[in-house]
């Protein structure tokens, strides 16, 4: 997908990848490294953000079989004034009701003010 292409593109092709241990903090990258996306879920994402409510299950997703699972990933750009920018699918939950629901929800989301940055949002629907 596009919004796939586009993230990998801002990916140093000499970056190293590496695992880090509870407790420990990671080095400055080297000048040049692209930021990496922070995934939602830690005290200090949070507190950046302002407003996010969960997504609804969209009634779109019953089928006569049940309620469909789902899980997937998406990233949210803020701007500098808190207000989401964009949202793009990183990983669909592979049906096209809980995408859109997931997407009506996080462009509702609000951030403090401050300088322009994306979240790594995972959302999973269960009935």
């Amino acid at each position: 997908s596009d919004a796939i292409r586009l993230i990998l593109a801002q990916i140093n092709p000499e970056a190293k990848g590496r695992w880090l241990g509870a407790g420990q903090s990671e080095e400055p990258p080297p000048e040049g490294t692209p930021k990496k996306i922070p995934l939602a879920g830690p005290n200090s994402i949070r507190s950046k953000l302002v407003y996010s409510p969960a997504p609804q299950y969209p009634n779109a997703a019953r089928s006569s079989s049940g309620l469909t699972k789902g899980s997937g990933r998406f990233l949210v750009t803020f701007g500098p004034n808190g207000e989401v920018k964009r949202v793009a699918i990183f990983r669909s939950t592979r049906n096209e009701a809980l995408d859109r629901a997931a997407i009506d929800a996080l462009r509702q989301w609000k951030a403090a003010p401050g300088q322009e940055w994306t979240l790594n949002v995972p959302i999973t629907f269960q009935p």
